[in-house]
């Protein structure tokens, strides 16, 4: 009959399904090791991008790993690299929370969280571990980085230089060592080295963009089309264009192109409002300053243009964000007093000069801890300056790095207290 198969042909058919099945396991084995390969390359990328500061390529380059499926405590755990790096502290704590479900090590979370106290400015509980730290030799440039970055926040400026040479030794292309070596010479007015070493951090990672930013900032005198170009380069590679966008607009203003500087402007203004703290702050500025920068500047432009009403007007909204900034107000009272609205002009200047004079203070108080980084009262002054006339956030630092010197200074644990008490919550 037609539906009877002979026994033969029987076992040719079955050998072809067999022969079908194991190609098709063939194909998905050979699937599944390149999506293996593709997902450790994923990671592998991620590691350099956030290496060299490029957090958002970096995160780019993970949500591709854990789609081609990756080991779920490594990715869990970059995540909350990622996250310590930007700031966002309970974020990383969430990710770090599922990487030990999914079988991470223990030493590796707490270190993490070691890193992030570090890199906030409390640098004791990471420096009490350091020497052994360095002689494990694991995770050597994240180590190195957070202490760094910690120094820098409490101004141990010696302490920072001291490991970041033992950091370039092991590490000569590291472009975040780099562009930490530079912040530090900037700040010791060493603008030479400065820029020799934000140079060095482009060279090994073009898309570092803190360094294009810090390069820009010490060119934009000397050489203000340098400047443009490498501010350019950082709205291109930023996570949000607005902070080089403002640079850049900037440079144009003090060479006397008005009207670009106004189109610039115009296009940061307009650009979209996510992270703009974060930007400002990544690339080194204060974060109270993020929704000030812009409207300051074009406040700039249209006093140059001698539009006082207008510029009147984004100085005040610059100030509405930023109360502080004592030099947009400063610009605020020379367009009012050309407006003939003098007794405003007065008042405002009024404030802006007990600003400068507390501000000529701090300065000295600087100069004392170039000599001295333990210098409590030191330390103290500046806290205390900087809590009354530029941050509550730089201030609180300040005043917390007091009390780690001296634990029982009373006017630092009045101060604190003091925040303290403002910022908890009120009960109805």
């Amino acid at each position: 009959m037609p539906g009877n198969r002979l026994p033969e042909q029987e076992h040719v058919s079955r050998k072809r399904r067999l022969v079908r099945i194991g190609a098709a396991l063939l194909v998905l084995s050979f699937a599944f090791l390149i999506s293996g390969a593709a997902g450790e390359i994923a990671l592998s990328q991620t590691r350099e991008k956030l290496a060299n500061a490029e957090f958002f390529t970096a995160r780019k380059w993970l949500t591709l790993a854990d789609w081609l499926g990756t080991d779920a405590a490594e990715s869990a755990f970059l995540h909350a690299r990622i996250y310590r790096k930007l700031g966002e502290f309970d974020e990383m704590a969430s990710s770090l929370k599922l990487a030990s479900e999914a079988g991470l090590s223990q030493s590796k979370i707490q270190l993490e969280h070691l890193l992030a106290q570090a890199q906030s400015g409390n640098v004791s509980p990471l420096e009490s571990r350091l020497a052994a730290l360095l002689v494990a030799g694991d995770d050597l440039s994240e180590i190195c980085e957070a202490f760094v970055a910690g120094c820098l926040i409490t101004y141990q400026l010696d302490e920072a230089l001291l490991l970041l040479d033992k950091w370039l030794a092991d590490f000569p292309e590291n472009a975040q060592a780099h562009f930490l070596r530079g912040r530090i010479y900037e700040y010791r007015s060493g603008k030479d080295v400065a820029e020799s070493e934000y140079r060095l951090a482009i060279k090994f990672a073009p898309g570092h963009s803190p360094a294009r930013y810090g390069l820009g900032r010490l060119l934009t005198d000397a050489s203000p089309k340098e400047a443009i170009a490498q501010f350019e380069l950082c709205a291109e590679y930023h996570i949000n264009p607005q902070p080089g966008l403002v640079a850049v607009s900037r440079c144009q203003r003090l060479v006397g192109n008005l009207s670009q500087a106004r189109e610039t402007i115009e296009r940061a203004i307009a650009s979209k409002p996510e992270n703009h703290e974060l930007a400002y702050r990544l690339l080194g500025e204060p974060a109270e300053t993020a929704a000030s920068q812009a409207p300051a500047e074009y406040g700039h432009i249209l006093l140059a243009l001698k539009d006082l009403p207008g510029a009147e007007k984004w100085y005040l909204q610059a100030l509405h964000s930023n109360p502080n900034d004592w030099r947009t107000r400063f610009s605020l009272a020379t367009a009012q007093r050309q407006l003939g609205k003098t007794d405003e002009a007065l008042i405002n200047l009024t404030r802006v000069e007990k600003t400068r004079n507390a501000l000529a203070e701090c300065d000295t108080a600087f100069d004392s801890l170039r000599e001295d980084s333990e210098n409590v009262e030191a330390r103290f002054l500046i806290g205390k300056t900087l809590l009354e006339h530029v941050s509550e956030r730089q201030g609180r630092i300040w005043l917390e790095s007091v009390l780690r010197y001296a634990p029982s200074h009373e006017g630092a644990r009045k101060l604190l207290m003091t925040l303290d008490h403002k910022t908890e919550p009120s009960v109805n």
